[in-house]
């Protein structure tokens, strides 16, 4: 590991990850010597990036590397430097405690839901547009929004995003016209 990184254990399903890595810019890295662990390089370009650097708390010793976790943030020392109240990463060890850590998980699911189901409404709703049926496309919708966002494909994931397309399609209801009554 680099000494003017940190690197702190992220816990998330494998889509967030790189829903996660997408949305903040950089692409997903990994371990030169282990690459089932996934990196996600945090900035502060992006409102996830700034909101995950201002949960970081000090930390007596750096966190290591944890079998549950199968993603790691990976911070610059220098990221910091720029905002008050956090930790100036390089003269201390910093770490993510597990209320915050919880919160950033719920934040960032509740993100992805909410634009998985506005873009398979968006693919439904531009079929039904262009061609009157909005029948067969919420599977490609699906596989599109995973190419976007560099989900990895796999029966699993598509399956899953699939249960959790149906599950929160309701989530976010349409606006309705104002008709005036004369």
């Amino acid at each position: 590991m680099s000494a003017g990184h940190q690197y702190i254990p992220f816990k998330l399903p494998n889509y967030l990850g790189c829903y996660l890595a997408s949305h903040i810019g950089d692409k997903l890295e990994t371990f030169e010597n282990e690459p089932n662990i996934k990196v996600i390089p945090i900035t502060g370009r992006k409102f996830l990036g700034k909101l995950i650097l201002k949960s970081l708390i000090r930390a007596n010793q750096p966190r290591h590397k944890t079998k549950t976790s199968n993603f790691y943030l990976k911070i610059k020392n220098t990221a910091t430097s720029n905002y008050n109240g956090v930790p100036d990463l390089r003269s201390c060890f910093a770490t993510i405690d597990d209320k915050n850590m919880n919160l950033l998980r719920e934040h960032i699911s509740e993100l992805f839901k909410k634009e998985l189901v506005s873009f398979v409404r968006g693919c439904q709703y531009a079929q039904f547009q262009n061609k009157g049926i909005t029948k067969g496309i919420q599977h490609d919708a699906i596989k599109q929004f995973m190419i976007i966002y560099h989900i990895d494909f796999d029966d699993t994931t598509f399956s899953t995003l699939l249960k959790l397309y149906q599950r929160n399609k309701n989530l976010a209801h349409p606006l309705k016209t104002l008709v005036s009554k004369n």
